[in-house]
């Protein structure tokens, strides 16, 4: 960023322009981010007056090492900054500013204005350890105030530093999300998050990738199996977690204290058809789990696949979307899936992949298992087959990576229903089927109505009346109906 462009970002900050939101502060070199911003002629302390008086600025980040700033300069920032109120979410990168700049904050959180703090330590864009000193004055300063609700800290934390870390965020009572992701968490510090989790609202935690274990996953269900606000819960890269630790966090859904939504579980090879079985086992009991994620199981096989069947088939599952992306599944496993799914009437995506090319196995096996998922979502055989078709599933793929014509390798006779039900309503997807599969084409077919009595018939033509779907329907309906009056055909 050059001299010209810190002066416009200099004055948009002056003059509270509600166009600027993000302010990034720091960081010699170019970055994908406009607003990386160093104060102009070095003026640090004018600079945190400005911001202490704006309003519009709702993200700060601080991404600069001690070469970049002094400690007095820092001072003076963070002393004109103290006095903001409209900042929201605060990140500090970098590792060598720690020490000093957690001091600094301390009268600007204590506002209570932060609710969402992200700290990512590191050194030339690696993960640092974090000293003993900076765990201790990072705590304090989570002591200094009690608005956060989203926490997030990336780092090398040793398990004392973890405990220390957790047990300084008591405070935060109205605290929703917690991300742990990439550290690494033992048993004193599993336990400090045990009594966190039954005494504060926490309701998304975030352990990706934390070497967890099996002691450490039974003392979190042991947690959840008392008071808690878990929703989302996201264990996926533990591969050291066996079937031992797995069974007793799967035991949990079959709780009355469950609150689970959302669950993660991706983890390579060492995630088994016997995890998945008994996972299985234990939703069949479960009534509130709506997101199950199984990306890139690759352990698990045909056997252990044909296990979440019965999930699938259960009249009373609660689960809305199912990832199987980055699986080995066959396609007699996906006719199995198809075949399960008739009566079930939550499940609105069953995401099988993503960017797929045409000789993905999973493509091969999506149109090796195509009539049988045609049979599902638009059975054609009458309209009465297609009235009861299953109208709730939409997504063969995550609707986030349909693009750049991901789709295009879904052949036609599941992709259109499938576009046909996404929407909330299912009538209206039943009957934009029904006039798909019976009444479209150049020619429209007529026997379905000759027997009909006449009184119904202002009946259909409101039916076909309903919304655009049906204009060229009823068009061709009236054309079609007029001679059949006329020579008594009906």
């Amino acid at each position: 960023m050059n001299d010209e462009q810190r002066q416009v970002i200099g004055d948009q900050i002056e003059r509270d322009d509600p166009a600027l939101t993000q302010l990034i502060i720091g960081r010699k070199g170019p970055s994908f981010n406009p607003y990386n911003y160093r104060p102009h002629d070095c003026d640090w302390e004018r600079e945190g007056n400005a911001l202490g008086q704006n309003t519009q600025i709702k993200e700060l980040v601080f991404k600069f090492s001690i070469d970049d700033v002094t400690t007095d300069e820092l001072h003076m920032f963070c002393r004109g900054l103290s006095g903001n109120k409209s900042i929201k979410k605060v990140v500090i990168e970098r590792v060598d500013i720690l020490n000093d700049i957690y001091n600094m904050l301390g009268p600007f959180f204590e506002s209570g204005n932060v609710q969402h703090l992200v700290v990512f330590i590191s050194r030339n864009d690696q993960l640092s350890l974090i000293s003993s000193e900076m765990v201790n004055r990072l705590s304090l300063l989570l002591k200094k105030f009690n608005s956060l609700k989203k926490f997030r800290i990336t780092a090398q934390l040793s398990n004392d530093a973890m405990k220390r870390l957790i047990n300084s965020l008591g405070s935060h009572t109205r605290m929703t999300k917690l991300d742990l992701s990439l550290n690494r968490i033992g048993r004193s510090g599993m336990k400090a998050l045990a009594s966190l989790i039954n005494s504060s609202s926490v309701a998304d935690i975030e352990f990706w990738n934390c070497g967890l274990t099996d002691e450490t996953a039974i003392i979190l269900s042991d947690a959840l199996l008392g008071k808690n606000s878990l929703q989302k819960l996201n264990l996926a890269a533990n591969p050291n977690i066996t079937i031992t630790g797995w069974g007793a966090v799967f035991d949990v859904l079959q709780s009355p204290s469950c609150l689970l939504e959302n669950l993660r579980l991706y983890n390579g090879h060492t995630f088994s058809d016997v995890s998945l079985t008994y996972l299985t086992d234990c939703l069949a009991g479960n009534s509130t789990l709506k997101c199950l994620d199984l990306n890139m199981c690759e352990g698990i096989t045909d056997y252990g696949w044909r296990s979440l069947g019965t999930v699938i088939e259960n009249s009373n599952s609660t689960l809305e979307v199912i990832n199987l992306s980055g699986n080995s599944i066959s396609s007699d496993v996906l006719v199995s899936f198809a075949n399960s799914m008739s009566n079930n009437k939550t499940l609105k995506g069953l995401y099988l992949g993503a960017y797929m090319q045409p000789d993905n196995p999973m493509v091969l096996a999506i149109n090796a298992a195509a009539d049988s998922f045609a049979r599902l979502i638009c059975n054609e055989s009458s309209i009465m087959d297609t009235y009861n078709s299953n109208h709730t599933l939409g997504y063969l793929i995550r609707p986030d990576l349909i693009r750049d014509r991901s789709e295009d390798h879904i052949p036609p006779r599941v992709l259109t229903p499938l576009h046909l039900n996404r929407n909330d309503n299912k009538a209206v997807s039943a009957r934009r089927k029904i006039i798909y599969s019976h009444f479209s084409g150049a020619e429209l077919n007529m026997q379905p109505f000759i027997d009909m009595d006449l009184e119904m018939f202002p009946h259909v033509i409101a039916w076909m009346a309903r919304d655009e779907h049906g204009g060229s329907l009823l068009y061709q309906f009236l054309r079609g109906i007029a001679p059949m009056l006329d020579d008594g055909s009906i």
